[in-house]
């Protein structure tokens, strides 16, 4: 019988408040709001808005953790496998696709209204979005966030793949031989935190396997016990000392997500409904934000001219709001739908007790 859903209303929540710490990255970084910059301390400010990509440390801890979970008693056949990466693609692709609709067709009107031919893009340049290979194949980004869902297909490709592998080990030299395709996992993770990638493809995910393996030890250090505990703090103490900031920051991740497990927390904390529902979007909020965060700072400044580090404040706070607003429509319309057409493909079987 297949166990019932766990809400980690932890994971929902810090996944939210990653999302909203891009959006906020990304008015700073798009020079909306510098006159806002000016009259707020510099210290808060780097924290609120010019440290918001790190929210991405986060989205990868996160998903490992998630995707450790959604595995905890796969049997991880290749069948299961393929079923696996249908599931993930139909979660994924079609807000994705929709998102890559939209900017074509913002960039297309933006062209028109100008008077130009709008931004050009090849066909190549589409299909390596549609099938998250731009960085690998060396094409612009149209949107900025998506190399973080190229290399999110990649650890997911990547992890079921190995476990697939490990079964297969498992099964035909014993139980002791798979495990090393465990340990291979962590040797790989703490090659790419002590920066041994660095003259590997930019487009390579495996230069950040680190950032989301952490996620994956945290789960199982609180599941598998005493071993993989070690693991975690010889990982995120890897991380910690010879790793970016981002790094330490997937680490810390990780280690409140195992210590959440051990005390219960994760299926209560930061429980209110407003931050489970900014969770709840957060995946179209992360992919929407940037184009229309721009389209309504760009209208906003038509209506007001001049003005302070107040009405910066101000303009923050509407274009926030359009932008959550979009997300939600986009979960509603687009989402919401893939994601009970996942529900639908086949689960994993669970091993005979």
């Amino acid at each position: 019988m297949a166990k019932p859903h766990i809400n980690f209303t932890l994971v929902q929540a810090l996944r939210g408040l990653a999302a909203l710490w891009v959006v906020l990255f990304h008015a700073a970084e798009g020079g909306h709001i510098e006159r806002l910059r000016l009259v707020m301390p510099k210290h808060l400010f780097a924290i609120l808005f010019d440290a918001g990509h790190y929210g991405v440390a986060i989205f990868f801890a996160l998903s490992g953790f998630v995707i450790a979970h959604s595995l905890r008693d796969a049997v991880v056949t290749p069948l299961f496998a393929g079923k696996f990466i249908l599931r993930r693609s139909i979660r994924l692709d079609p807000t994705y696709w929709a998102t890559i609709a939209l900017i074509l067709a913002q960039q297309f009107l933006k062209g028109g209204l100008t008077g130009g031919t709008g931004t050009l893009v090849s066909g190549g340049q589409i299909a390596a979005h549609l099938f998250y290979a731009t960085d690998v194949l060396g094409y612009r980004q149209i949107n900025v966030v998506f190399w973080t869902l190229c290399f999110e297909i990649q650890f997911y490709l990547g992890f079921i793949l190995l476990l697939v592998l490990e079964r297969s080990l498992s099964l035909r030299f014993g139980k002791q031989i798979g495990a090393i395709v465990r340990s291979t996992m962590f040797v790989l993770a703490a090659a790419g935190a002590l920066h041994l990638y660095h003259d590997l493809h930019v487009g390579i995910a495996l230069i950040m396997w680190h950032s989301f393996f952490v996620g994956i030890t945290a789960y199982w250090a609180a599941v598998h016990g005493l071993r993989w505990l070690v693991a975690l703090i010889a990982l995120a103490g890897v991380m910690a000392v010879y790793g970016s900031t981002g790094d330490l920051i997937s680490a810390a991740t990780a280690l409140l997500l195992y210590i959440a497990m051990q005390t219960g927390r994760i299926t209560t904390a930061l429980s209110s409904a407003p931050l489970q529902w900014l969770g709840m979007i957060s995946y179209s909020l992360y992919l929407t934000h940037n184009f229309v965060a721009g389209s309504a700072f760009w209208a906003l400044g038509k209506v007001v001219h001049g003005g302070s580090g107040l009405s910066d404040a101000f303009g923050l706070i509407v274009v926030t709001g359009v932008c959550l607003v979009a997300a939600f429509v986009m979960w509603w319309l687009v989402e919401r739908p893939s994601h009970n057409l996942a529900k639908y493909i086949g689960r994993a079987r669970r091993p005979s007790s």
